[in-house]
């Protein structure tokens, strides 16, 4: 096990750092300045461009393409992202504070996703052709069909403006205090919804196990058939699902930035979300190496829980 996790954590890394590479040029080919921002409005015209020479210095943005390249990769491999452009501030303390605040929503989130969507996908291929088989695959059509932004904005509408019983915004604490669960409450909602999705996906792969002919020699056994539906059908059938499972782990981990921008959640997401407005380039490449490195682990991770739940899986 140990070798074949090291083995793939080495195959993750070209990746990584190709996502950080493309970035990297596609930031710097993109047209517009990043120091612009920082030269004060009023600032006279025969002193703007020596200003603009000055901050480009400061940031490294005079040297040639390929040396800001050689420097940029040297300081990612000792995990220094350098500061801000444009707050100034060392990026490092700025992700040290937000990851936890991602990692509050994004590992609730999952649960529900978990709770929810296996759940509800179990109950409808148990009951498939009558009303609850019906009604769960209603709502969660619903759910796959409603737009994040559109959802976070009705919920915020409703229930924090017109009923005022829950904050439309904002970081209210931890998740654990009861402050920090009113104000996660509406986002956590946002991003669960796609649990309807993974309902409809485990109610597939369900009555694909369901039809097989072990499931019918459990119950001529004389099986209970909650026996024969979790522990012999589900577990069958969980394999395909974790795998939908580990991708938007991935993403929710590496920070919705929808979510985030919409609540004011202060995580990874609405951190690169702002990178990307105001053109901070070592903003958006740590944000981005974040949610990579998310990305690749949770697809390792996914691999692994795969020998969990089929002893058949052996990693040689």
């Amino acid at each position: 096990m140990k070798v074949y996790v090291a083995k793939r954590l080495l195959a993750l890394l070209p990746t990584v750092i190709g996502v950080i590479t493309l970035v990297f040029f596609m930031l710097r080919l993109a047209p517009g300045d990043p120091v612009q921002l920082l030269i004060p409005p009023d600032l006279p015209r025969a002193m703007e461009e020596e200003a603009l020479e000055e901050a480009r210095a400061r940031y490294g943005l005079d040297q040639p393409l390929y040396t800001q390249y050689y420097i940029y990769l040297s300081k990612m491999m000792r995990l220094d992202f350098g500061r801000s452009i444009r707050q100034n501030t060392l990026i490092t303390e700025d992700l040290r504070h937000r990851i936890p605040m991602t990692l509050q929503l994004g590992i609730v989130s999952m649960v529900l996703w978990i709770l929810f969507g296996v759940s509800v996908g179990v109950i409808s291929a148990v009951n498939r052709g009558n009303w609850i088989d019906s009604t769960a695959m209603f709502f969660a059509l619903a759910g796959v069909s409603m737009p994040s932004f559109w959802l976070g904005l009705l919920l915020m509408l409703v229930f924090g403006l017109h009923l005022g019983i829950l904050p439309p915004s904002g970081y209210g604490g931890p998740i654990w205090t009861w402050e920090g669960l009113r104000h996660a409450i509406l986002p956590l909602i946002t991003l669960s919804v796609g649990a309807a999705g993974l309902a409809r996906y485990t109610r597939s792969t369900m009555l694909d196990v369901i039809n097989e002919d072990y499931i019918r020699t459990a119950r001529s056994k004389g099986l209970r058939e909650r026996i024969v539906i979790y522990k012999h059908a589900l577990r069958n059938a969980l394999i395909p699902v974790v795998t939908i499972l580990g991708m938007n782990f991935g993403y929710i981990l590496g920070g919705a930035v929808i979510v985030e921008m919409i609540f004011a959640w202060p995580g990874v997401g609405r951190y690169l979300l702002s990178g990307i407005y105001s053109r901070d380039y070592p903003v958006v490449q740590a944000g981005v190496l974040m949610i990579a490195t998310c990305f690749v682990l949770a697809n390792l991770a996914t691999d692994l829980v795969y020998g969990v739940i089929d002893p058949r899986i052996r990693y040689d």
